[in-house]
């Protein structure tokens, strides 16, 4: 074999090893957050949030049930909520937070709200 065979083949190796790595790193940051989670929505009201390993998002509140989707970020989960709002379920330690963004807003920087969330499920 020549030399730029198999140096071609190495790189070829290295890349499909590389791949792998990263979509095993995805998978498990998205089984990370993959659960119910107890919270309290923007006007201090008991919340629950269910996020499914096929990435469909369910919410409840008192006399309101809410459908979304959500991705796994590195320590996030990101809901965009068919009402408009977005959701974003930081990880801190042993520990969630939960950051609101209203219609419109961008889901980074300061939110409309934040509070704990509780996984229990």
């Amino acid at each position: 074999m020549h030399a730029n065979t198999i140096l071609s083949r190495a790189a070829a190796l290295t890349a499909a090893a590389v791949i792998t790595v990263g979509l095993s790193g995805a998978a498990l940051a998205a089984t990370d957050f993959t659960g119910k989670y107890i919270t309290t929505d923007t006007t201090g009201k008991p919340m629950q949030i269910t996020l499914a390993p096929n990435g469909h998002a369910w919410g409840h509140r008192p006399g309101e049930y809410m459908r979304g989707a959500w991705a796994a970020g590195k320590r996030y989960a990101l809901i965009n909520w068919n009402g408009g709002w977005s959701t974003k379920l930081v990880k801190r330690g042993d520990h969630f937070k939960k950051l609101a963004y209203a219609p419109g807003q961008a889901p980074k920087g300061k939110p409309a709200s934040k509070t704990l969330a509780v996984k229990v499920q």
